[in-house]
């Protein structure tokens, strides 16, 4: 024991040896740093001294060399020291900081003892004015990397703008603050505001689109210039739109833009509103480099966003894939059993308002359809010749998917009769063909809600444009064409046109026992969904 405390004891003296020892070769290197100041501070002194001394003469061309010589041995010693609280001071007190700066703080006097008292005063305000202005520089800084560092976190676009714009308020001190996301294949510009309606309790706020036009504007001017817009009467500027003041009754005063860039193309602009600072109203330099920083780090949580919404989007799909074709081969033996499903999991794909199923050979065509008002099925045969031309007789002509908005449904030969859509004007109507073995035996015609109007990761409605909502579609199709075949074998029909889907027609209306359904509707006109 004895041994293990004077082992102990031994390695604790080394240590402390040691530490001394940093702890001298530490003081050496402060002492010849401080007479390295010292000597380089003697000599601006002598400096200043000979060139006050000239002109106190009368040498008025003697004195001006000899400050210019002052000033260049100044720059060459140490920089000039500029003062950052924003007033004009004397020549005698960015002397007395630059002093400060060049000794690291440690011979305030030695300055101080060559000016008189008015000097002094004047000396030591600026001192406290610059000291004030560092802290709240600094106190602003690191709260902002805090907030970019919650900001780092987020995943959602809403809650990103919602935060983004609560923390340039309380930053910048302004009244409002807005990132405007550019689009400029759409030459537009938006973001995301809460819409004042109170959100469920546990739940975020309910954020909706703002779009405007990059045509004008001052968030259009930023784009255009490429550069930073400062601005301290927005009234008298002719690109500000006052139709907003005049609608909300709110009064824009000044206003900063500032644009974010990458490979010279703008991604977004930074707008803030009316400086409410107790010295200012004018957004200063500093309020424009913090915007950068803000703008470039909001620029990747955007992207992140993108991402994250689309791959959520992506996986939420593939689970409801897995499980719709789990339920169709398990549990879907008969057509209403099929229809159901199949409506169901399409709403949970794409968040389809309504959609219909058209099992055809040759010219005619069964309707499959669940009618949601009255909670039943509805099952109506189409003969070609009776109904004339059709979106799902477009289908299958073009052996492929017909895809238009319903108020431009006429340039696409739309039947009120046959196909669905009619009532929302703003909705995209589908049809999407349905084949087993190469072969189209049915056509999915569908109703998806009005597309977002900004183009940003994956709203959830069906884009036909959008590979992955394509590969989507395609495999559901494959899972319904095969469950066709399962349900009515092309050998059990008689292999003539018409002959398998009238076969199935009377199936359903003399056996409806065997699908398990209810007696169908007449033929006729179907009630559509909504």
């Amino acid at each position: 024991r004895a041994l293990n405390t004077m082992k102990n004891m031994r390695a604790t003296v080394n240590r402390l040896m040691r530490s001394n020892l940093e702890l001298q070769q530490r003081l050496h290197c402060e002492s010849k740093q401080k007479a390295v100041y010292l000597e380089k501070l003697w000599k601006l002194q002598k400096s200043l001294e000979h060139g006050n001394k000239q002109r106190r003469d009368g040498d008025e061309e003697s004195g001006v060399a000899e400050a210019r010589q002052k000033e260049r041995h100044m720059n060459q010693v140490y920089p000039q020291y500029v003062p950052i609280s924003g007033e004009r001071y004397t020549e005698v007190e960015t002397d007395f900081l630059t002093f400060l700066t060049a000794c690291n703080g440690h011979f305030p006097f030695q300055f101080l003892n060559e000016v008189n008292e008015q000097q002094q005063l004047a000396c030591l305000t600026l001192l406290a004015k610059e000291f004030v202005t560092y802290r709240n520089r600094t106190h602003t800084v690191t709260l902002l990397f805090s907030y970019l560092h919650t900001m780092r976190s987020m995943k959602d676009i809403g809650e990103a703008c919602k935060f983004i714009q609560s923390c340039i308020c309380s930053t910048l001190q302004c009244d409002r603050a807005s990132y405007w996301i550019v689009d400029d294949r759409r030459n537009i510009a938006w973001t995301m505001i809460p819409t004042g309606s109170a959100p469920a309790p546990g739940s975020a706020a309910v954020m909706k689109d703002v779009v405007i036009s990059l045509k004008q504007g001052l968030v259009g001017e930023a784009v255009r210039s490429m550069r930073p817009l400062n601005i301290e009467d927005a009234y008298k500027n002719p690109n500000f739109n006052r139709k907003v003041d005049d609608e909300t009754g709110f009064r824009t005063k000044s206003i900063l833009c500032v644009p974010i860039m990458k490979r010279g193309r703008v991604l977004a602009v930074l707008q803030c509103m009316n400086k409410n600072a107790a010295d200012s109203t004018l957004f200063t330099e500093l309020d424009t480099f913090l915007l950068y920083v803000v703008g470039y780090a909001m620029a990747d949580v955007v992207q992140q966003c993108r991402t994250a919404e689309v791959h959520e989007r992506l996986v939420t799909r593939k689970n409801s894939l897995i499980s719709c074709a789990a339920e169709l081969f398990n549990a879907c033996h008969t057509v209403d059993r099929l229809t159901e499903t199949m409506t169901f999991h399409l709403k949970e794909l794409f968040k389809v308002k309504s959609c219909a199923l058209f099992i055809r050979h040759g010219e005619t065509a069964l309707m499959c359809m669940a009618d949601e008002t009255e909670r039943e099925l509805l099952f109506t045969e189409f003969q070609k010749e009776d109904t004339g031309e059709s979106m799902v007789w477009r289908c299958v002509g073009l052996n492929s998917s017909v895809t238009v908005q319903a108020v431009d449904r006429e340039r696409v030969n739309w039947n009120p009769d046959m196909d669905l859509g009619g009532e929302d004007q703003s909705a995209w109507i589908h049809c999407w063909p349905v084949r087993h073995t190469r072969r189209m035996t049915a056509v999915l015609q569908f109703v998806c809600p009005p597309r977002r109007e900004v183009d940003f990761g994956d709203d959830g409605v069906f884009a036909e444009k959008n590979p992955a909502h394509v590969s989507i579609m395609d495999r559901f199709a494959a899972f319904i064409g095969h469950m066709i075949e399962r349900i009515d074998p092309e050998e059990e029909g008689v292999k003539l046109p018409g002959t398998r889907v009238s076969r199935l027609s009377e199936k359903l209306s003399n056996k409806a026992s065997f699908f398990g359904i209810a007696t169908p509707r007449e033929s006729g006109s179907p009630k559509k969904g909504s």
